[in-house]
């Protein structure tokens, strides 16, 4: 891998916290129960959320969050525990949740850039690769949470990689 892509890549782990930081800045002024409004299955297909909303996109997104770093440090990953621990949190708790597996993320990423580790009993290289498909499914999520502001009636925020190099020329 070149230096110029390693560079790239370590940088989309703090692309991604300052997107999600424009979301979640969006989404604490939203009400409550727009957070929590049921919209459809157009979001989630999972199970385990069974009201789709804002609200379930964002736990779905951070059990992507908690499912990979458990992976890059070998941690045994209980979702039924976390899941039932999210669904206690109200709005404000999970944005602060959701912003500390952000941070925490930023600096997993270059201690386990390249290591191995086992999942579903393979030996998988947490490479580029693998980094680049969490965190493109990432942008691929927050997207859908543009989208579903708009059904709610509510403006959406910029979360655009060129956003993201400026708010660092300025």
């Amino acid at each position: 891998m070149s230096t110029e892509s390693y560079s790239l890549i370590l940088k989309m782990p703090k692309y991604n916290k300052w997107a999600n930081d424009q979301i979640r800045n969006m989404l604490e002024v939203l009400p409550e129960e727009k957070f929590d409004q049921n919209l459809g299955n157009l979001f989630v297909n999972d199970t385990n959320f069974k009201n789709p909303s804002i609200r379930s996109l964002i736990e779905h997104c951070m059990m992507g969050f908690y499912f990979t770093s458990n992976i890059m440090q070998k941690k045994e990953f209980e979702p039924e525990q976390i899941i039932k621990r999210m669904h206690t949190l109200n709005k404000t708790q999970l944005l602060k949740e959701w912003e500390q597996l952000d941070t925490k993320y930023v600096e997993l990423i270059p201690q386990h850039l390249n290591t191995e580790v086992e999942w579903n009993e393979k030996s998988i290289k947490l490479n580029d690769d693998f980094l680049f498909t969490f965190l493109n499914h990432s942008t691929h999520h927050r997207a859908q949470l543009m989208v579903a502001m708009r059904m709610i009636g509510e403006n959406g925020c910029d979360t655009d990689y060129m956003s993201f190099i400026q708010s660092f020329s300025d």
